[in-house]
This record gives C-alpha cells, structure tokens and sequence, in this order.
C-alpha cells in the first residue's frame, strides 16, 4: 500500500501555549488542515503595539499502518504571513520534550555577556524600574542607542552568576557631579539610560567610589554576537524572474524574531565629518623636564604629575621610584606591580595610581613637545556588493593617515561596528570579536579585517585624518640665509631616497633626506621634502652655500609601481574592455585595474567603483576573490580583457 498525502500528519504539543513549559512531549491532537488558529492564538490588539513572541511547538511525521519504506521528507513554509507586521519562523527542537522556556533560552543565547564596562550601578535598583542610573569616570564611553548590556550577579550562590540583558532605548542625560571622601572632591560622569522594558529583578548598585579597584556586587557588561540557533523562513521574490537568471531579488533577507522599537535622538552642533586629532613633534626631543623630587601618593589614591602642555604620543618616560614607558595609547607600562599610570596627550598630565603601600616617592619625567591639531576628516567608501563582498578589504589612502585618526566603520546583520586606529599602526574594535587590521603610516595603507561579513547594499566607510595640516615651526631656518628650491618631476620616491649635492668653496655638499621629508647637511635639518608637490626647499648652513654659477644635482629612487590612465571603448552585451598596457612585461600578481560603473542598488542608480586584480595565473579576480569572467592579462605583452559591468554582464 503507497504512503499518501493522508498518512502526513502534524500533531500538537501537550501544552499548545506560551508558558514556560509550553511545548513537551506529543499530543494526540492533530492539526487541522486549513483551520484558523490552530497552532497559534490570534494577534490582539495589545500584540499589534508593543509586539510579542509566540514559540509553538508541533510534531510532523509519517503515520502510516503499512511497512513501506518512506525516503524522506522535508518541513517547510511556504507563504510569509499577508500581515508584514508577523514574521514566522522555524526551528529544531533540542529535545523531544523541551519546553518554551528552552527554546527562549536559545533565542536569547544571540546575545551573550562580554567584556566588563566601566559603568557601576548607582545605588539600588528594584525590579520593575524603567531605567538605569550608572557612573564611571569622563572618559568612558556613552552606550549608543539599541546596544543591549547585562547586569551580571558577582554575589550569586552555587558558583553562577545570573544576569539579564537590558536594552538601552534613550539615553536621557549625562552629567558630571563632584562627590567628597576622606581624600577630597572628585568628579565622575551620572547617566540615567531608559530601557525598553522594566527591569525583571532587584539589582544591588552602590554608592559613587573614587577607585574601581573594588568588587562591585553587580557588574555592567556589553554585550556580543553568538548564534546559537538556526531559523528558517520565506521570502516572498520582489519583481519578475527570467529564466536562467542568476539572481532573484527578495528584498530584506532577515526576519524579526523579537519585537523591536525605534527612537529618535536630535543630533545639534555636532560636525558631520568625524574629528581627527593628529600630534606633532614642536620641539626637540625629550626637551620637557620634570623632576618634583618626591611626591605624596596614599595607598590607593592617584596623584598627578604636570608635563607643562602637551606632549607628544610615546614619549613620556617616568624615572626613580616610579618607572614607566608611554605605550602611545594613552597607558604607561610600568617596572613595579604597585603602580599604574595613564597619560592625557592634550592637557600634558600624568596621573598615576599607587596600588600598594607607603607614600612619598621619588619620580622625575621626561616628554618630547607636541603639538594637537583637531581638523575634518577625509572619508571614502567601497560599495559592498556580491562581487565585492569579503572579510578582508585593503585600501591605499591619500593623503597619508596621521597617527591615531583612522577608523573603518561597516555594517553587518543590521549593526554598525567600528574599528579604531590605536596610534601605533593597530585597529580594533570596540570589544573583542568587531574585527581588527593594521594601518601603514607611510605608505597609507590599510588593512581592515571585519568580524563578520558586511550586508550587500551598504558601505565600508574609512575615515582618517592627516598631518599635512601642521609644520614643525622650531625646524624654520633663520630667513636671514638665502633659499634654493628644486622640483624633482619624478615623484612619488622612494621615502628617504633624495640626496642633493653641489659644489661649494671648493668642497662637494650633500644633502641627504630622511624617511618624513626632512633635509639633512649632515645631522643638521636644512629644509624639507614635500612628496604631494615635488619640491625640495633648503637653506645651506652658513659658509656652505652653492659657489656663484653651480648647480644643484639630485638623485632619486623611484617608485616601482606605474600608473597609466586608459579610456578603452566598451563593446557587447556586459561592456567588454580590450586594451594593452603601455609598460610591459609585468609582474604576476602585481597588476590592479579601478574603473567605475553605474549600476542599480535599492532602485537607485549609482556610480560604483570597483577594483579588479590579477591572480597571478593570468586570470583576474574580484576583491572578494571570486573570478572575473572571461578576464584576462598577458604579462609578456600586456594585453588585457575583462567585461566591464558588474558580475561580467
């Protein structure tokens, strides 16, 4: 006898209802084919406004009097909900009698405790209030809106630590206060957060402390991505499908699981490029001296040490007593346990933290002058599309990044994440597992590599500042001695490659350059290099000036790479390009093209830049690696072809 449509059942839970301990084990209870509300209750008013989750549990199967043999089958769903306000979604079962509250454990295991903010909580707070009164020191960053933190238990019995997750839906103000102990006044920063739902237990806060050395009885943690539950759904396809068509169109490609609210934050005097803050050298080194002989620091109190004004990043060293070097992040690595220190660049102060005992100690400090420069930011965007898409992105910026200025922002699974440039050539995100990268400071390039991989439609958007907004002024050469100017047509160079000469009483001066553009007689600085125009500008050292009639000879090492500029005529269906490179023959793997096109993205038409490589094989390849149809390169004659729009037509 032949299984039939009728043999395929689907039956209830034995407790069909969104309690705890809905779900279980099998019931006898069918489900009707075509019946309303069979599994599910219907959507109330109240639902429709603030939203809910309703997990039903069913079981499909074959159930059958014979013995054939059934080769499998499959559950799926076929129509999305005619309400685009219901999103509906299946899971797995863990276990043949699992129950609601098992599945809302896995839900919720989307987002798990992560590092420990510098938050506490300030004094009590009851279950069933609204918000959330927290404080921390001014540097501490604001949470922004929709971030998710937990509130985890140190003081928990059996060894666990429960915790519940708050959802942050206004930030409603944030305020310095000054408080008082035994040592004095001290400020820290009051933030009152409104939640997006009251909170569901009593959390124990504390009063304001001056040090965070202490064990809070709760801890504010943020919060990071873990998918631990599979969900499948339907889309309905957008548009007509043409056969053979490589790709349909279904829109949004995720689905809600759990309401969610929008708000609204006004943004005023604010710049819409984000700042960059670059230091210079503005003076000779270690030329800023501190020695107060001893200082008094009490066990656990933070005393501190006045630079004179600002200093630059990496240079603040402290000696005696109290040892440390300056990482060029803002924190010292000290040579004792019992103390810590951290410097502010801008303010030229030190603070140090005695962790130990005792309490006049003998320190001095040295630091190298600097000077900060604030200035709008220069941007640049690299559209993702499925060609485009990858984990790694690589771009060469110009002008070159100052230190500390560089940040690469990108969107994934709806959630904007931000890699941030340490000063020291790294890039981190603002917690462990956003991503990372590395940053060149002379060449320009930078390395990002994401956490997750970006959503098709939206940008990776580097942003970074540059130090061609600032001159040493304590190198100007005295106006009184006369000034020569050479154009050098070949640049860009090698940095640190040009070397002046010329003949002078007799003698041969020369002059050599270092890798930051300075021009040396010696270990003098006579003048500088400007790579962006060309121009070397130096002023000899008295009784060194050229002989009346000499010239002034220039060597150069020149960059290897070429650049040439092609306008080839596009033909056929997906625009092919044929052309030959002007230099030949080329290095394998060496050779980039970047070209624009104009192509559709969310119904809006958009001129997108793209890059293509060589894959060292003759063949070429987009940045997400994927291989560009029918492209090729010749090295040995520098003939190339590749369509020109996007996916090769």
């Amino acid at each position: 006898m032949t299984i039939g449509t009728n043999d395929l059942k689907i039956f209830l839970s034995q407790r069909n209802r969104d309690t705890a301990d809905g779900g279980g084990a099998m019931s006898p209870n069918v489900v009707v084919d075509g019946e309303l509300n069979n599994v599910f209750d219907d959507v109330s008013s109240e639902d429709r406004v603030t939203g809910r989750v309703s997990a039903r549990k069913i079981f499909p199967g074959v159930f059958s009097d014979d013995t054939e043999r059934f080769f499998g089958a499959g559950l799926l769903i076929i129509n999305p909900a005619q309400d685009e306000n219901v999103d509906v979604l299946m899971t797995r079962a863990t276990r043949y009698d699992d129950e609601r509250a098992d599945v809302v454990k896995r839900i919720e295991s989307f987002l798990m405790p992560g590092g420990t903010l510098l938050w506490r909580l300030f004094n009590n707070h009851l279950q069933g209030t609204g918000s959330l009164t927290l404080y921390a020191p001014s540097g501490a960053p604001t949470p922004d809106l929709g971030d998710t933190l937990f509130l985890d238990d140190q003081d928990a019995e059996d060894g666990t630590q429960p915790s519940e997750a708050v959802k942050v839906q206004k930030v409603v103000s944030r305020q310095p206060q000054t408080f008082y102990d035994s040592q004095g006044a001290f400020q820290r920063d009051i933030m009152v957060l409104e939640l997006t739902r009251p909170l569901q237990s009593d959390w124990e806060g504390e009063a304001v402390q001056r040090f965070t050395t202490f064990t809070s009885a709760t801890v504010v943690r943020n919060s990071t991505v873990s998918a631990g539950a599979r969900y499948y759904g339907v889309k309905r396809v957008q548009g007509d499908v043409l056969t053979g068509a490589l790709q349909v169109n279904v829109g949004n490609p995720f689905s809600r699981i759990v309401p969610s609210t929008n708000a609204e934050e006004p943004v005023t005097d604010q710049s819409a490029s984000l700042p960059g803050t670059s230091y210079k050298q503005a003076g000779p080194a270690n030329s800023i001296s501190v020695n107060p002989g001893s200082i008094n620091i009490g066990a656990g109190a933070t005393k501190q040490l006045y630079l004179g004004g600002t200093v630059l990043p990496g240079s603040v060293t402290l000696t005696g007593a109290i040892s440390g070097t300056d990482n060029g992040d803002g924190t010292m690595s000290m040579d004792s346990s019992q103390f810590t220190a951290v410097v502010d660049y801008d303010t030229g102060t030190v603070s140090i933290n005695n962790g130990g005992t005792g309490n006049n100690f003998g320190v001095s400090a040295t630091a190298t002058p600097a000077a900060a420069v604030q200035d709008s930011t220069l941007t640049v965007q690299i559209p993702v599309l499925e060609q485009t898409r990858a984990l790694n992105y690589v771009r060469t910026l110009r002008p070159v990044p100052a230190p500390g200025t560089v940040s690469v922002d990108y969107r994934s699974l709806n959630n904007w994440f931000r890699l941030s440039d340490n000063g020291t050539g790294g890039l981190a995100g603002r917690q462990p597992g956003e991503g990372g990268g590395a940053v060149d400071y002379a060449t320009g390039s930078v390395t990002a590599t994401l956490a997750a991989l970006p959503d098709v439609g939206t940008s990776i958007i580097i942003s970074w500042g540059t130090p061609t907004t600032m001159d040493d002024g304590t190198t100007t050469i005295d106006a009184a001695r006369p000034q020569f100017e050479v154009d050098i047509p070949e640049h860009p160079i090698v940095p640190g490659s040009l070397e002046l000469d010329y003949e002078s009483d007799g003698s041969t001066i020369t002059i050599t350059s270092n890798a930051s553009g300075q021009l040396l007689d010696g270990t003098d600085v006579v003048g500088v290099y400007t790579p962006q125009t060309g121009k070397a500008l130096f002023r000899p050292l008295s009784g060194r000036w050229p002989d009346s009639g000499a010239g002034i000879n220039y060597s150069v090492s020149k960059d290897a790479q070429v650049l040439e500029q092609l306008q080839p005529t596009p033909f056929g269906a997906a625009d092919q390009v044929s052309f030959t490179l002007g230099t030949v023959p080329v290095e394998p793997g060496s050779v980039e093209f970047e070209y624009a096109v104009s192509a559709t993205v969310n119904g809006r038409v958009r001129t997108i830049e793209l890059r293509i490589y060589d894959d060292g094989a003759g063949g070429l390849q987009y940045a997400s690696g994927a291989p560009v149809p029918a492209g090729t390169v010749d090295y040995q004659t520098g003939a190339v072809d590749f369509p020109a729009a996007i996916g090769g037509g």
